[in-house]
């Protein structure tokens, strides 16, 4: 076979051909309305081959293009006239280790399987990285383009014209590493529906992004960072069946066994509180929120995470007249007035309660490439002797000022009691001289059971002291600049400034080895490790002793509440020891 080694040539005359071309160290250029035709391979190695506006390479029929180390071809088109790579059948363009290929107004055409293949370790000239370059006419069931390398690059305004040739792809990458971002591409063939791309390292920008936020049975906050491609609550909400319950905005609701859909879509920067009967993962498919500047009303307002790491809440809200955030159906709460900051960070997938004294923004920083995928914090009650709290949708949040905290001590659990003495709110001091936060939890109105404080409900308070079983009574002196006090509200705000404690005279004997089951119930119960009490009552929800039993040194005994209503009862269980009371919910039979 005949080899023809070019060295230095410019091309001016359309028709130039060669049967197999090899050059080294060798500058070619391809001028203006010129035409080179290669009917061989066309080897580039540490040399530069231009084809300049107007300039066609037109390559032979399953003949090979190869850019090899220390080469490069560049196609510099013009708006006027475009660069042209092509072949009267299809050939291959490979670019291998230390070669580069750059690109402007150019077309790239009739490539094979692989189209226009940029291996590892070759480049795209980022000063020529295909801007406004056409990718089109491949050969059926190929690609248009292979990039297989490290590089991260963008590559602006890249045109995908209609598939009419029955390609698979417009682009392949097969490799876990570099990124390719295509800026404004367009044509029928552009876009993520068409790439292959098993490590998500293509961007198009339009792209549907999947979170996956898991959601715990009862009440949680939600929000996302992708805007849902379906937007319906209906078909958002269907995949999790019977889990669901309701979703609620400030003013708004979802709630299908109600027949409620009064919130029909969800909008951009959407946050909601949402009850669940049992755990789930709601899966959110769609683009970016791409806005992530969040107004914010003056009062209280739902708050979303429109980003996909955890954002710091000072930071994010410095600059605003923000006079607390805290969790939706949690405990965690920042507000600054009383130093105290026991939530930290808004994560992705919550939303939380903000109240604002005059309104004002948030802004969310752009999505990392990584999305945060560590677990949400499992919030748990320290123990008590008392019934077991229900974290409800709404609260009120009670700060206890430390500096008049007189008797109290570290480990001390302090309870917030409904009028029919029913504990609905606990927490434990850390340090009794620094202000903490009690959280008093409202009635549920979707249960059948008062599991909460109703509005302007009195709030009392207790002291259980574990180190030695004390329980005390807590009068309390309220703060009266705060907007409540004594009386819950929904989203409420109280602070305590002044504690006296009283012995109750009685002694717990809280222990873990007691069992109630099943809980909840919708008849017999069972209660086991019991040796050490003598009697237990069963209290109703208004304080009533419903029922008296006697225990003689049994370990497990059954208590029959079949013909009960539905609700909440206290098991009482009293001994030589001290006394213990235990919640259990009977369901509707």
């Amino acid at each position: 076979m005949k080899h023809i080694i070019l060295f230095t040539i410019s091309c001016f005359i359309s028709g130039i051909s060669f049967s197999q071309v090899m050059y080294s160290e060798t500058h070619i250029t391809i001028t203006q309305g010129a035409t080179l035709h290669v009917d061989g391979d066309l080897n580039i190695s540490a040399g530069e081959m231009n084809l300049n506006e107007g300039a066609t390479l037109s390559m032979g029929n399953n003949r090979t293009l190869l850019v090899n180390n220390g080469g490069s071809l560049n196609l510099l088109g013009s708006t006027a006239f475009s660069a042209l790579v092509t072949s009267p059948g299809y050939f291959s363009l490979e670019v291998n280790s230390g070669g580069t290929i750059g690109a402007q107004y150019a077309i790239f055409e009739r490539m094979g399987e692989m189209g226009i293949h940029i291996k590892d370790g070759a480049a795209i000239n980022p000063m020529l990285p295909f801007l406004k370059s056409t990718f089109q006419n491949g050969i059926a069931g190929g690609t248009l383009l292979t990039i297989n390398n490290n590089q991260t690059i963008t590559i602006p305004e890249a045109n995908f014209p209609m598939n009419s040739w029955g390609g698979n792809y417009n682009v392949v990458k097969s490799v876990d590493q570099g990124e390719v971002t295509f800026e404004n591409a367009f044509g029928g063939f552009a876009g993520t529906p068409f790439e292959k791309d098993q490590f998500n390292r293509i961007f198009w920008g339009d792209e549907l992004m999947t979170h996956s936020i898991p959601l715990p049975a009862g009440w949680s906050g939600l929000s996302s960072f992708v805007m849902p491609a379906n937007d319906n609550m209906v078909s958002i909400f269907d995949p999790l069946g019977s889990n669901f319950i309701i979703a609620q905005t400030m003013t708004q609701a979802y709630y299908p066994s109600g027949g409620i859909n009064t919130i029909g879509i969800w909008q951009p920067q959407s946050a909601y509180k949402v009850k669940m009967s049992a755990p789930d993962v709601l899966e959110i498919s769609g683009a970016e929120e791409s806005n992530k500047v969040f107004g914010i009303n003056a009062g209280w307002s739902l708050v979303p995470v429109i980003t996909n790491q955890p954002v710091n809440v000072v930071s994010l809200f410095a600059g605003t007249s923000v006079e607390l955030v805290k969790d939706v159906a949690g405990v965690g709460v920042y507000w600054p007035a009383f130093g105290i900051n026991t939530l930290g960070s808004l994560l992705p997938g919550k939303a939380y309660y903000a109240y604002l004294n005059s309104s004002g923004s948030v802004t969310f920083p752009e999505n990392a490439k990584n999305t945060w995928t560590a677990q949400l914090p499992q919030e748990k009650h320290p123990d008590h002797p008392w019934n077991e709290v229900v974290v409800t949708g709404s609260s009120h949040l009670i700060v206890i000022e430390g500096d008049h905290t007189q008797g109290l001590l570290p480990g001390d659990v302090i309870g917030v009691f409904s009028e029919q003495e029913i504990c609905h709110g606990v927490a434990e001091i850390i340090d009794p001289k620094s202000n903490f936060i009690l959280i008093a939890n409202a009635d549920d109105q979707l249960t059948t059971f008062k599991d909460g404080f109703d509005d302007m409900e009195l709030m009392t308070f207790k002291v259980y002291r574990p180190s030695t079983g004390e329980i005390f009574d807590m009068e309390v002196e309220y703060n009266l600049q705060m907007p409540h006090s004594g009386n819950f509200a929904d989203e409420g705000l109280s602070a305590i400034k002044m504690i006296n404690l009283s012995s109750t005279g009685i002694v717990s004997g809280f222990s873990p080895n007691i069992n109630v089951y099943p809980n909840p119930t919708d008849g017999l119960v069972w209660i086991s490790g019991i040796s050490d009490f003598s009697k237990i009552e069963v209290i109703g929800s208004l304080g009533t002793t419903i029922m008296t039993i006697v225990n003689v040194g049994q370990k497990e005994l059954s208590v029959d509440l079949s013909d009960l209503q539905s609700g909440v009862y206290q098991f009482k269980l009293s001994g030589e020891k001290g006394t213990l009371v235990k919640r259990v919910v009977k369901s509707l039979l």
